[in-house]
């Protein structure tokens, strides 16, 4: 497919030999795997019937049909005076609008090669239908002979007055001008202009002249890419290279007008923002590539405010391209970089890359790159309007804490200013004044804790947001802790509302982590908490409501920083959902939606990366699947399917006796069930879905991890310590041969949710984290996860990952989740 595509590619552009060698490379290289930099990026056209190639009719070529009624239109004067002629305003007088008229100079209506481009002009733009590509109305000859077009007139502004104005507008960072223009609106308008370039790519059609007088922005806001008089037609011959086979001088001026001006030779376009293989009259070589490079120099005058190149004449010009490229685009006020930009100064930079096959190979692709960046764009604009509301909060909580110290002083030096016998009706005004305070002190910690909030809310849309981390350091600073020295906040919603509370912390008892009661907190709280201060570390609490089973949630309290059920990308707490009673599976634990830190255990093998991510809520059963639950699953198997059905999913070892699976080794029927393969348990899994209504899968990796480690990244289920009667490991069996035991065997191999048997026994099959939602699951993304009764006490590690070599494993089995 890439050969005949390369071929058809080649002889569309009019490739040399050399370039053609350089593509088939590339294309060699994506399809042996050999090429996955980024650098390379090869779009393939499968169905070129959609988007025929332009063609020019050969009667046009020749000349126009000069029977068409010129007396149509009614002059209104000049709007532009171009290269090689003029656009007037002309009023059309059979449809009563006014139009542009675009028409050849008098001195060059005698030359047929430039008849004949003007002409290819007018059909090749014509033909290109696209918002962002101005239409053409009719084509003709006025009465002098010279050649005419007519097209929609563009009311607006060049690119260029619009990256002049935003600059002057800008000092200390990107302004806003006084016609409402930003940095990013610029950029918009940017990704238009390449995605009109890129549509006139996949008709078979290259600008060649790109640059931002070239590009009009209306008055609506619309985005037009320009005068398209030396685009150039795929199959079509090269009318500059033809006619002008030789060197040729390009002429000299100096004013920046005219410095801008295109130049008709066998350098075809403006030199400011040409490409270098156009700069040395490479004709074969030009391609949609070359666009791509005059894209990304019009990006660079974006972002510096003039092009990438600038001399006293155009010799010294191309000259400057041909030598070498540009220094980094920075505006002349931006003193370092700034990350704003860095992602737009890379693609910058491959854009304009010297080596044609680093560029983009089209501008569709660069259209896709801008995207990315303005999507990024996006999000932190919005997280810097998160910013800005916690500034509002935080200006109200200066003037709440004035108002709280002022009450609390006054009322502190009348009180004391009476005896200790006066009467209550003299100590009122005082006792009224501290209430006035505590309500003070109240609203003022519920406003810290929406300050928080917003901005972790804006840093969970950018992580590492200078903007929030600044304002979020500030409040962990000694001035701002020594109000609450090592403590944070904590908000809890549920639903349904009015859940009642208790809070329990996590020490370490007898090298276990246990939750053990607050005295502090002997009272019953009820949901909704909000901004509730607690000291810093990880607690249980345990929600109860009417007609609702119990729920467990677990926090992580850090140092001046809010614990909240608030996603990415909101600011408001997500409710944790109760059960009603009888809604969740008998024997599963429901683990409710939140953020949870994963991997970081450097002292066990594959650990994920230390990260923090959010998870939505799920079911998860209490104990693995039992022999017992997986001989009634092939008893219904081998009823329904068949005996070779049942037979393909059973473990490894079990034997058949009068009519039944039988467990070798006469193990028990409440102990997990080995040596089952993934796709075994994937097929039991189905069966339970079938059979509880529910849809039950094998836990993804960070669902497993969640459900073991909870909240505060502990080693093993219980806690940072291992002793070998915790759980079912290979040193617990005191001489006697390692053996799996029950499900309810080594209670104290339980997790802060409840989950049982995650540290030892047997292992449990999971899905890697990217692994496909439906359909067959690659070897790559199946893991087992936790201890077992052959392992070491360092197999027990929560943060251990392994993958299998063969199908099952004598101490792997496996457990279920159900998403919520």
């Amino acid at each position: 497919m890439l050969d005949s595509w390369a071929r058809s590619y080649a002889e569309r552009w009019g490739l040399p030999n050399v370039a053609r060698s350089e593509l088939q490379r590339v294309l060699d290289g994506v399809q042996a795997g050999d090429l996955v930099d980024s650098k390379v990026e090869t779009r393939l056209i499968t169905d070129e019937a959609e988007l025929p190639e332009l063609s020019l009719d050969p009667q046009i070529r020749t000349g126009i049909d000069p029977t068409i009624n010129v007396d149509r239109y009614e002059d209104m004067g000049l709007i532009k005076q171009g290269g090689m002629g003029e656009v007037r305003r002309v009023w059309d007088l059979a449809l009563n609008r006014a139009i542009a008229m675009k028409v050849l100079r008098r001195d060059l209506a005698e030359r047929d090669d430039l008849v004949l481009r003007f002409v290819e002009e007018a059909q090749a733009t014509g033909q290109l239908e696209h918002p962002g590509i101005v239409p053409i109305y009719d084509t003709g000859r006025l009465p002098d002979g010279r050649p005419y077009f007519t097209m929609k007139e563009i009311r607006g502004r060049t690119l260029l007055d619009v990256i002049e104005e935003l600059h002057a507008a800008s000092g200390d960072g990107w302004g806003v001008t006084t016609t409402g223009w930003t940095f990013t609106k610029v950029i918009h308008v940017f990704q238009a202009v390449c995605e009109a370039v890129a549509y006139a790519h996949s008709r078979g059609v290259l600008h060649r002249d790109l640059k931002p007088t070239n590009v009009m922005v209306g008055t609506f806001g619309e985005v037009v890419v320009m005068d398209w008089g030396l685009a150039k037609i795929a199959g079509a011959p090269d009318l500059i290279a033809a006619t002008h086979p030789g060197p040729r001088r390009v002429v000299t001026t100096r004013s920046r007008d005219n410095l801008y001006e295109t130049q008709s030779g066998s350098i075809a376009g403006t030199p400011n923002y040409m490409a270098p293989e156009q700069a040395r009259g490479e004709a074969k070589l030009v391609g949609p590539w070359s666009d791509v490079y005059a894209l990304g120099a019009l990006l660079y005058e974006i972002l510096a405010d003039r092009a990438p190149y600038e001399g006293e004449d155009l010799d010294e010009v191309v000259q400057q391209v041909i030598e070498g490229p540009p220094p980094p685009p920075r505006p002349t006020w931006q003193q370092r970089d700034s990350s704003t930009e860095e992602g737009l100064r890379k693609i910058c930079a491959r854009a304009m890359s010297r080596q044609i096959a680093d560029r983009y190979m089209d501008a569709g692709l660069l259209a896709d790159a801008v995207s990315g960046w303005l999507d990024t764009a996006s999000a932190r604009e919005r997280a810097l309007a998160l910013v800005r509301r916690a500034d509002q909060v935080g200006n109200k909580l200066v003037e709440l804490r004035k108002q709280a110290a002022t009450l609390r002083s006054k009322a502190g030096s009348l009180l004391a200013s009476l005896p200790s016998d006066a009467a209550s009706e003299h100590k009122r005004v005082g006792w009224d004044m501290e209430d006035q305070a505590s309500e003070l002190e109240a609203e003022l910690s519920r406003k810290q804790a929406r300050y928080v909030e917003l901005l972790r809310s804006a840093q969970e849309s950018v992580p590492n947001l200078p903007e929030a981390r600044t304002r979020l350091l500030r409040i962990a600073s000694p001035s701002e802790l020594k109000r609450t020295p090592g403590a944070g906040w904590l908000t809890l919603v549920t639903e349904p509302a009015g859940a009642r509370v208790k809070i329990r912390r996590f020490e370490a008892i007898g090298r276990r982590l246990v939750s053990v009661p607050m005295p502090e907190l002997a009272r019953t709280l009820q949901t909704p908490i909000v901004g509730m201060t607690l000291p810093v570390g990880c607690y249980q609490i345990r929600l109860h409501a009417r007609d609702h089973d119990p729920l467990t949630v677990l926090a992580r309290v850090e140092r001046g920083e809010l614990w909240s059920t608030v996603p990415a990308g909101t600011t408001r707490p997500s409710p944790i959902q109760l059960a009603r009673h009888g809604e969740d599976l008998d024997g599963a634990i429901r683990i409710p939606h939140g953020w949870s830190w994963f991997g970081g255990d450097v002292e066990v093998e594959d650990s994920l990366p230390r990260s923090r991510a959010w998870l939505d809520p799920y079911l998860i059963l209490r104990h693995p699947i039992t022999n017992g639950m997986f001989r009634v699953f092939l008893a219904e198997l081998e009823r329904t399917q068949g005996r070779d059905a049942a037979d393909e999913r059973a473990p490894f070892g079990w034997l058949r006796r009068d009519g039944v699976y039988v467990v070798p080794n006469d193990e028990a029927v409440d102990q997990p069930v080995r040596r089952v393969t993934f796709e075994s348990a994937g097929a039991f899994a189905a069966w339970m879905s079938r059979r509880t209504g529910r849809a039950w899968r094998l836990p993804r990796e960070r669902e497993w991890e969640r459900a073991a480690r909870g909240v505060d990244e502990r080693r093993y289920p219980w806690g940072d310590f291992l002793d070998p009667r915790w759980s079912c490991v290979a040193s617990s069996h005191r001489g006697e041969r390692p053996a799996p035991a029950s499900v309810r065997a080594y209670p104290l191999d339980v997790s802060p949710w409840g989950v049982r048997g995650m540290g030892g026994n047997v292992r449990d099959w999971c899905l890697g984290d990217g692994a496909p939602r439906s359909g067959p699951v690659p070897s790559i993304h199946r893991w087992i996860r936790g201890g077992h009764y052959l392992g070491i006490t360092q197999f027990a590690r929560s943060a251990l990952r392994y993958q299998l070599p063969m199908p099952w494993h004598a101490g792997v089995g496996f457990r279920l989740v159900s998403p919520l």
